[in-house]
């Protein structure tokens, strides 16, 4: 971890008795990776005006899918980041890029005074025992096989991903945030074990890998 990583984990392990709540459906936000939005909802700009006049921190819950109306109930492990880019449109209107920092695991919601949700968070450590170069070099494999199938600038880019293996965790983490889709990204953000979210991770590419080997179906008579 480099000092500008240092400096943010700081940030967010301050922010974490009382962070502001941005919660989406199906949406995972990653350590390391920039998690586009547009806030268009006026709970949300006020939350982006607080956070940008404060220490920009922000967690990213994910929804429980059963429960989409009203105040939904939460996933309990989330991501929490910094906002590392933001435009103010001219309606009142944002984007942001949120860089993802850590994971954490939501204690508690908080009384806000805010249109917005806030809770008490606790940041969540990676579990690296059992992982071997052998774990992530499968990976890395997977990736590299998957650039040769498809164009050259998703070759280059899968090529960089799999130059990650030195940091399995990263490496399993924007493999999923570039590959699988929304619906899984929750299960590779809620597991803290790397070896297990490596397997997982390197058997959903893999299958991505065998679909774009696969022939096409035949034509009709």
């Amino acid at each position: 971890m480099d000092g500008q990583e240092q400096d943010l984990l700081r940030r967010v392990q301050h922010a974490a008795s009382r962070v502001k709540l941005f919660p989406l459906p199906e949406t995972a936000l990653f350590p390391n990776h920039g998690l586009p939005l547009h806030v268009f909802e006026t709970r949300y700009r006020e939350l982006t005006h607080d956070a940008l006049a404060g220490d920009g921190v922000l967690a990213i819950p994910q929804i429980n899918p059963d429960q989409m109306r009203g105040a939904p109930s939460l996933l309990s492990i989330l991501g929490i980041g910094v906002v590392a880019e933001h435009q103010e449109l001219p309606d009142g209107k944002f984007n942001l890029i949120v860089r993802g920092v850590a994971r954490a695991r939501l204690l508690r919601e908080l009384p806000s005074a805010h249109s917005y949700r806030e809770a008490e968070i606790e940041i969540l450590s990676e579990d690296l025992s059992g992982v071997t170069d052998k774990d992530a070099s499968a990976l890395s494999a997977c990736l590299v096989e998957l650039g040769r199938q498809l164009s050259p600038e998703t070759q280059v880019a899968l090529a960089q991903l799999a130059a990650l293996r030195a940091e399995p965790g990263r490496l399993a983490d924007l493999s999923a945030a570039a590959l699988l889709t929304p619906a899984l990204h929750q299960r590779v953000l809620a597991e803290l074990n790397v070896k297990k979210r490596l397997a997982f991770v390197t058997d959903q590419v893999a299958e991505l890998l065998l679909a774009t080997k696969s022939p096409p179906d035949k034509l009709p008579n």
